[in-house]
């Protein structure tokens, strides 16, 4: 045990700036260019392939995977189900997987709109939205040996394959791009594979900018924080965006209350993904 927990507390020392650099920021320049060059050469027909990788990196390894299974522990699904689960995950823009679901539960939802939340837009829109990934004080902050020790306890940090995944992240997410241009062409690669690591970034990004801002929905529940709802929103982002839904039953499967609430991420954990009893 503590071999594990000198070696993880090792990994998050100065990682945040690196992993920005490196990785979100180029996710989002190059992200904003792909709707344009698709336009550009009529290549609509490859759309189908940029929703598909969208649904497994942002609905099935985001949405799912890294928010509500091993964030919220809101089921239990069989092993190899967790494993593709995870592994999808890995495409989420952001970086390394084990520092956002540790940052998100002991940061975001311990501290909502308050000091100490990562990525409160009351620090301001681009902050809330992207600048917040590069700042190594929250994984400083959110990330010490008492929380590593849940996630231990889970199966998560101390599991042989999400430590590949979580430290190799950079070259699998450029590898995989490489690959699929190398196997099938720069189509998909680029409407593809990219396509969906920045929808997935996206998804995350707007998420915790605008669903903190009391003008951008509505509000089910009376929280101790400034999350809303917002439908149209939702059916984007595989039902985050039942943003103040959530943070009242943080750990539910589904964050849909009411039939006009679309929530995709809970249809999939309730038919796919979790244990039949």
């Amino acid at each position: 045990m503590k071999r594990i927990l000198n070696s993880l507390t090792n990994f998050f020392k100065d990682k945040a700036k690196a992993n920005f650099w490196l990785y979100t920021l180029p996710v989002q320049l190059v992200g904003w260019c792909i709707i344009p060059i698709m336009a550009y050469n009529g290549d609509w027909n490859y759309l189908w392939l940029s929703l598909i990788t969208y649904f497994l990196f942002g609905c099935v390894g985001m949405a799912v995977g890294l928010h509500r299974y091993w964030g919220h522990a809101c089921t239990e699904m069989p092993k190899w189900k967790e494993r593709i689960m995870t592994t999808c995950s890995v495409f989420n823009g952001y970086g390394a997987i084990f520092p956002w679901v540790m940052i998100h539960t002991s940061g975001h939802h311990k501290n909502a709109d308050k000091e100490g939340d990562p990525h409160s837009p009351l620090q301001g829109f681009w902050h809330a939205f992207l600048t917040w990934h590069r700042e190594q004080k929250y994984f400083d902050q959110h990330i010490d040996r008492r929380v590593l020790v849940t996630y231990i306890r889970r199966g998560f940090v101390n599991d042989k394959y999400y430590q590949f995944l979580n430290d190799n992240h950079l070259a699998i997410n450029y590898g995989t791009v490489l690959l699929a241009w190398l196997l099938f062409g720069w189509q998909v690669a680029l409407y593809g594979i990219a396509f969906g690591i920045w929808a997935t970034l996206m998804n995350t990004s707007t998420v915790t900018a605008l669903s903190h801002y009391s003008w951008f929905g509505y509000k089910n529940f009376e929280t101790k924080d400034n999350s809303v709802n917002n439908r149209v929103g939702a059916i984007l982002t595989w039902g985050e965006m039942l943003h103040n839904n959530h943070h009242r039953y943080w750990n539910a499967q589904s964050n849909s209350h009411h039939w006009s609430e679309i929530d995709m991420s809970g249809w999939v954990i309730k038919y796919l993904l979790k244990k039949k009893s």
